[in-house]
């Protein structure tokens, strides 16, 4: 979604799936607590945090991964094809927050799954954007 955002000039085109965009990444440090710790510690790495900080440390890092709060979600209209596959209740990708994102494109499909959690299955995921994909990106 950042590629698209920031350098949709630079893509042919732009396939996102369940990622994170701007609620996840306020999460009270007792929502992080309870990810697994292979997660955060992967999380922490990326932000150049030594393992060891703790959860209301890494809570104030997290913010600035937002897409909204970089400002993002604003500006002007998007033309590079974009596919967005979520769930219609996925506790770290909301549906506002994924709207927000799109609200910018002028060629989007929006496919939204009626299943609990975090993502569909990958085999639902990679048969839709590959038929996307010989759609759009000819």
């Amino acid at each position: 979604m950042r590629a698209w955002l920031a350098n949709s000039d630079k893509v042919a085109g732009v396939i996102h799936g369940c990622g994170p965009l701007n609620k996840a990444f306020f999460a009270p440090p007792k929502a992080i607590d309870g990810l697994p710790k292979f997660t955060i510690d992967g999380i922490k790495v990326r932000l150049g945090l030594d393992p060891s900080v703790s959860s209301e440390e890494l809570a104030g890092n997290l913010k600035v991964l937002s897409l909204a709060k970089q400002g993002l979600f604003e500006g002007s209209k998007i033309d590079t094809p974009i596919l967005a596959m979520t769930t219609n209740a996925d506790p770290i990708a909301p549906l506002d927050d994924l709207d927000a994102a799109l609200a910018r494109g002028t060629n989007v499909k929006r496919v939204v799954f009626a299943v609990p959690g975090h993502c569909m299955d990958h085999d639902v995921r990679e048969a839709i954007a590959s038929a996307w994909i010989l759609d759009n990106l000819k």
